[in-house]
Order: structure tokens, then C-alpha cells, then sequence
């Protein structure tokens, strides 16, 4: 679906109305989360399109669709620095600092050092996980983005990836859903999928 919409917002150059905040970083970090690494890169590149658009057309602070300074703008450091894409964006404030701690460290080869940062950014996620409501917009308020820390359970992948030592990360949150998303094994493509993504490369190019 993220791809879709990046096909949308590159026909509409001039129209800002993408990316949608703390929903597109974590769906464009799905597939990187699975290990899918050809459709991960895409999914970020996409990403990264439509912030990079985002902060082009969205001058005013107020009409910035990224307009907090957490795991959007985490999310969009990772993909730079994991899959060596690079983009015209910066965020409206200074990532926090329990994210900002963990991009420098993400590639640590202190297990201490790896699982303190992302001990803290567990617990962050955890204090984000809650029903947005008319006066207050939470980053995780979907239940599956609650379960699933999608922004930290890709750091595990990449520095899996990348042969990093595989450190648990010493927090339930984290730890419990990667022993089963690690050796996940990959599905077979439903040939009904497979025909329709044909059909949309066809006559979308733009599309990858």
C-alpha cells in the first residue's frame, strides 16, 4: 500500500498530501523487518520520497506531515544509513534522544551499550502506545504498532543482515516477537497477487 500511495504522490509533484505521520515510516519498515531486503530498499526509497517531498511543499511548520521529531525521523536516518540512500530532509526539531542514542549505536559491538539504548527505546514505544484522541496524537495507536515495535524490530534484522553480533536486546518487548520474526520462513507469492503486482508495474512504471 505504501508503494501505491508513493505512485500517487510522484503523479502529483506538486500536491502535498503524503506521507502520513507514524504510520508510513513503520509500513515502509515492514518488509526490512521480514528480511526481504530487494522490497525493503524500495519501501524506504519510497519513504524517503514523500518526506523529502513533505519538507519540499510543506514549508510552514504547521502543514508538515512529519511534523514530530520521533520514529518517522528515526526511521528515515535507518533507511539512509542501512541501504546508503541519501535525501534533501530535515526535521522540524532534533530527533529525542532516546532514538538519536540509538541510531548512533545501532551497529555497536557492546552488547551493554546495544541493549541500554534499545532498553530505552522499548520503553519509549511503550509510553507512545496509547489511543490517540481529539486533543493528543499518539505515535502508536494501532494495536498491531503496539505489539510490534516495527522501528526497533528493523534494527535487529539489519545488524542480522549486515553480520552484526545478533545481541538480544533485553527487553520483552523486542525480544519476544523477534524469536519468532527471525526464523520466519518466507511465503509463497499467491499467483492472484503476483498477477495483479504484474499488472500494476505494467501500467504503473513507477512502481517497482
Amino acid at each position: 500500500m505504501l508503494r501505491w500511495d508513493a505512485v500517487h504522490s510522484q503523479l502529483r509533484p506538486q500536491l502535498g498530501n503524503w506521507p502520513r505521520e507514524y504510520e508510513d515510516s513503520l509500513r515502509a519498515a515492514g518488509p526490512t523487518v521480514l528480511s526481504h531486503w530487494d522490497t525493503g530498499k524500495i519501501s524506504a526509497r519510497r519513504f524517503l520520497e514523500m518526506a523529502e517531498k513533505d519538507a519540499r511543499l510543506n514549508l510552514f511548520p504547521q502543514s508538515r506531515r512529519i511534523a514530530h521529531n520521533t520514529h518517522d525521523v528515526f526511521l528515515t536516518f535507518l533507511f539512509c544509513d542501512a541501504y546508503g540512500l541519501s535525501i534533501r530532509f530535515e526535521p522540524r526539531k532534533p530527533l529525542i534522544e532516546v532514538y538519536q542514542g540509538l541510531l548512533d549505536n545501532w551497529k555497536t559491538d557492546d552488547q551493554i551499550t546495544f541493549a541500554q539504548y534499545m532498553s530505552q527505546a522499548a520503553e519509549f514505544h511503550i509510553s507512545r502506545s496509547k489511543h490517540s484522541t481529539g486533543w493528543k496524537i499518539c505515535e502508536f495507536d494501532y494495536d498491531f504498532d503496539r505489539v510490534f515495535p516495527i522501528e526497533l524490530l528493523a534494527v535487529l534484522a539489519l545488524r542480522r543482515r549486515d553480520n552484526f553480533a545478533d545481541f538480544p536486546a533485553g527487553h520483552v518487548l523486542i525480544d519476544g516477537p523477534w524469536s519468532v520474526l527471525r526464523d520466519l520462513p518466507c511465503a509463497e507469492l499467491h499467483p492472484l497477487i503476483e498477477a495483479v503486482l504484474t499488472r500494476v508495474k505494467n501500467d504503473y512504471p513507477q512502481f517497482l
